[in-house]
């Protein structure tokens, strides 16, 4: 599913219809849709395919709390493609989001364009377990 750029007219209960109808869904993208703490709230990633492989929520500079990442990756447990880039990401946004213990098919990982110079626990915490990380992305980190 391509939302890229989707910005103001983004139907959080839309969205949450048809991830709840999409019990197949392998890729969900949202790249540059303006998502912020509010519309993030609104979307029910318990009702997301466990079948999603591949997430892109780069290009939305407005989110600030990223706990529901632990909700997501919980539901959609093989996720192998996260995409995380250019989206102001710093050190406070990502405390205790243990990507590596919920991914634990997480092939790529993109943290482009993020400012990730005091993000050490983040990263350490990328490699925590058996992983089966074959690219990660740090360009301009």
């Amino acid at each position: 599913m391509n939302l890229d750029g989707v910005k103001y007219s983004f139907n959080c209960c839309l969205l949450n219809t048809v991830l709840k109808q999409c019990v197949n869904l392998e890729v969900l993208s949202m790249k540059d849709c303006l998502l912020n703490k509010e519309k993030i709230s609104k979307i029910n990633f318990f009702s997301i395919s466990p079948q999603l492989k591949e997430v892109d929520l780069s290009k939305n500079r407005d989110i600030d709390d990223f706990s529901f990442l632990i909700k997501l990756l919980t539901k959609a447990k093989h996720v192998s493609k996260l995409i995380l880039a250019d989206m102001s990401l710093n050190k406070n946004m990502l405390n205790n989001i243990k990507i590596g213990n919920l991914c634990k098919y997480l092939e790529i990982i993109d943290l482009s364009n993020n400012c990730l110079y005091d993000c050490h626990d983040f990263l350490n915490d990328l490699f925590v377990g058996p992983i089966n990380m074959t690219t990660l992305v740090l360009k301009n980190c």
